[in-house]
């Protein structure tokens, strides 16, 4: 095995809930506009020049789950370029504690993306094995190995849009991302990359935005109302025109919830389930009726509202 598995990353990212594993870094894997910002990291280098490489690794010990983490661009290359600082111990450690509060569960779209992680570093891999980068009289070359033309890399301008100040927080942007997800997960009749799409677009037209960066801190809170007013619209029926529909929204907004409290999943679940009076302790939200689901959601949110 040369590359990781797909079930391997998609169990990466679901734990990863979507953000860089560097302690205290709010870079979202995935953006607003599906933009990748996060990458596969190996902890022991896939290649012999890598950082932190262990020539007595196996290629499926390489590429396995409990050597793989997700982070942002700039902190892949902060831990790349300084192996004797974050060393193979630390970077499990912060692995360990980045991943305690994910979940398991990937909703259609999480697997999307997961695929386009998985994509993005095959595509690496494919790249370094084929091409031969050069540098010839100043100028960009590319040479394909098996090719023997020689083609200039044209240099595309770069269109930078500078967020105003007072512009909205990486933490403000991650929860506006976290409410376009709520709002998919509860839109019916419609596939999950075409929903992203309608969402994300009305909210850009609702609030006049070209880029969601330009969003100012201080509307935050017409946000949130433009949001619930329309989750209310959506909800009404939803749970027995669409149960499972309503139950993956219910999971998700849980597990998000989880993860602003920054609790631990299994310890969680057992004291709501003593505050629940359950017969039995909580292991998994699916094995929950529709009336616990929903006495757990009541709970967990009011739980992070007052966290």
């Amino acid at each position: 095995m040369n590359a990781p598995t797909e079930r391997d990353v998609k169990k990466l990212f679901a734990l990863s809930l979507n953000q860089c594993a560097f302690p205290d870094c709010l870079s979202p894997v995935f953006g607003l506009s599906e933009e990748m910002i996060g990458e596969i990291c190996h902890i022991k280098a896939r290649n012999p020049k890598g950082p932190r490489y262990d020539s007595a690794q196996t290629d499926a010990e390489r590429h396995a789950f409990e050597n793989l983490i997700l982070l942002c661009r700039n902190h892949h290359k902060i831990v790349d370029d300084d192996p004797k600082k974050y060393t193979v111990d630390s970077l499990k450690q912060i692995k360990r504690e980045h991943e305690r509060n994910g979940g398991n569960e990937l909703t259609q779209h999480d697997a999307q993306l997961a695929r386009k992680l998985l994509d993005s570093l095959l595509d690496t891999i494919r790249v370094e094995s084929a091409v031969i980068n050069l540098t010839a009289t100043g100028r960009n070359i590319t040479q394909v190995v098996g090719d023997y033309h020689h083609y200039e890399t044209p240099k595309k301008p770069k269109i930078v849009i500078v967020p105003p100040a007072g512009a909205v927080s990486p933490a403000e942007l991650h929860q506006i991302q976290l409410w376009i997800e709520s709002l998919v997960a509860n839109t019916t009749g419609m596939m999950q990359d075409r929903a992203f799409g309608m969402w994300r677009n009305r909210f850009k037209r609702r609030f006049k935005l070209a880029k969601t960066e330009q969003l100012m801190s201080a509307d935050m809170p017409e946000v949130e109302a433009w949001y619930r007013q329309q989750l209310v619209i959506l909800k009404r029926g939803l749970k027995t025109k669409a149960p499972d529909v309503w139950r993956n929204a219910r999971y998700s907004a849980i597990h998000a919830a989880m993860g602003k409290m920054g609790v631990d999943k299994l310890a969680y679940y057992a004291e709501l389930s003593t505050r629940l009076k359950m017969k039995k302790v909580i292991t998994s939200l699916t094995e929950l009726t529709k009336t616990d689901l929903e006495r757990a959601y009541t709970m967990v949110l009011r739980d992070a509202r007052e966290s």
